[in-house]
């Protein structure tokens, strides 16, 4: 393969080296692997709010879909694709700054909500595996 993208992915990955090991070794010689990632995310006011009425009405929490350390660096970014055999040839960070409209805020926070709501509902599968009950 000539090239790999590997765009907003990385921190929703537990071991994100396993993801840019995968892609390095998917490459061609020569070949070059872009990434980009969000350093780390201000949690809003507004959703800690949010999420304590979704705790009060039983709804599960979520588990953890961020996982900025070792990606919040010039130097983390650096490791993170050295230790996969490539050579960094552009490591930068950029400040992005967003302002969530009012409309689109509540729909993605009402969204969160129905489906932690909805997996509460659920029956819970049976457990498999090492150390479950059969």
């Amino acid at each position: 393969m000539d090239g790999a993208l590997l765009a907003y992915v990385l921190f929703h990955l537990s071991d994100p080296a396993v993801a840019v090991a995968d892609a390095a070794r998917a490459l061609r010689s020569g070949g070059r692997l872009g990434t980009v990632t969000w350093a780390h995310e201000a949690a809003l006011g507004a959703y800690s709010v949010w999420d304590e009425v979704l705790s009060e009405a039983g709804a599960p929490p979520l588990t953890s879909r961020r996982r900025d350390v070792g990606l919040d660096s010039i130097d983390g970014i650096d490791a993170l694709l050295s230790g996969a055999g490539l050579m960094a040839k552009r490591i930068w960070i950029e400040a992005l700054h967003y302002q969530w409209e009012p409309a689109i805020y509540r729909q993605l926070a009402v969204g969160s909500g129905v489906n932690r709501l909805a997996r509460a509902a659920r029956p819970r599968a049976p457990r498999r595996g090492r150390g479950a009950r059969q």
